[in-house]
């Protein structure tokens, strides 16, 4: 059985994600005095919500306070190296996704003594219209997959431009890997299939907008186990958005929105030809609102804390960084062509 006083946890990186983190982990149960905060800026919030953190000024520091888990959620340009140096104590570490800047960076973790203690955080798993399809998919409730549509897009806002994900070097990529990472995962884990089947059909790509070198919208399309895929990524949507459908030989199944600032999280579900016995297709159709918050980051951290089923493990992390890489050299050849 679980015993959740008996974790120590350390978060390196305490921005927009390592404070989500840190909620979550005071929400399913981990004592305050456990967890410890060591963030490369050293720059906090005026909030009395953080007053009483345990800030320790390095990660050999943290070390010395015996942690058991460490969540790692730095700019990526530093990630893997903490990520090595924790995984050399042999301590389970969670890396905010993706694997690394490149599939070097992702071949130098997944080749470490220690790699079984790395997970990789992708919380779009743990979303509840994801973890329904999930299940609807092993219950083959749709039949067999004819397609896969996802399109992730954010909204950004003006003072990206100062922002390091913008920077090349810093972020390692564009949105093709920040955030379609996220997407690539989602294939491998809804999908059920060795990312190394895919057949990549085309890779295009848009610039110029912010200028910094990096792609900033992404349409890719492919095919695995005959299964058609479409994949639209942009950090230039100017809103952000999540929309899924998958279409099967039996029905279809759609996800809207994360429960974030692009509004709840929104199901529907169809049987083929069902307008036959009713008045409209649309009619037929089964729509669910999910939730209104997006609880995906706490749930993941509940399952990789009690070493659940669903979190991302280091091989489909690695796989995901393998992937990446086919998808951009498509596009840098096409970009170039």
């Amino acid at each position: 059985m679980l015993d959740l006083n008996s974790i120590r946890l350390g978060i390196i990186g305490f921005g927009l994600i390592g404070k989500q983190r840190y909620r979550s982990a005071i929400n399913i149960g981990i004592l305050a005095e456990n967890i410890f905060v060591f963030d490369l800026a050293g720059k906090f919030i005026e909030n009395s919500e953080f007053e009483n953190l345990n800030l320790v000024s390095s990660e050999s520091e943290m070390m010395k306070k015996q942690i058991s888990h460490c969540i790692i959620s730095t700019p990526h340009d530093v990630a893997t190296l903490y990520a090595k140096r924790l995984l050399d104590s042999q301590i389970k570490v969670l890396l905010e996704k993706p694997m690394g800047r490149s599939q070097k960076e992702s071949e130098d973790l997944i080749s470490h003594i220690h790699s079984s203690k790395l997970s990789l955080g992708f919380n779009y798993r743990f979303m509840p219209g994801i973890q329904i399809l999930k299940q609807n998919l092993l219950e083959k409730t749709f039949g067999n997959v004819i397609s896969l549509k996802i399109d992730l897009g954010h909204g950004g806002s003006p003072t990206d431009f100062t922002s390091w994900k913008l920077s090349p070097e810093k972020s390692g990529g564009g949105a093709l890997l920040d955030p379609g990472i996220h997407v690539i995962d989602l294939i491998q884990f809804l999908l059920d299939i060795k990312l190394s089947d895919f057949e990549i059909s085309g890779v295009n790509s848009w610039q110029g907008f912010w200028n910094t070198g990096i792609e900033e919208c992404v349409f890719a399309i492919g095919k695995v186990d005959n299964v058609l895929v479409n994949l639209t990524i942009s950090i230039v949507s100017w809103k952000t958005k999540f929309k899924l459908e998958l279409i099967g030989t039996e029905g279809y199944f759609e996800i809207d929105g994360r429960g974030r600032s692009d509004g709840p999280q929104m199901i529907s579900e169809g049987k083929r030809w069902a307008w036959l016995s009713g008045p409209s297709q649309l009619d037929s159709e089964v729509r669910q609102i999910l939730t209104n918050e997006d609880n995906s980051l706490q749930d993941e951290l509940f399952d990789w804390i009690s070493e659940g089923p669903f979190h991302a493990h280091a091989e489909q992390g690695y796989q995901s960084m393998v992937f990446y890489s086919r998808l951009l050299s498509v596009m840098q050849r096409n970009d170039h062509s």
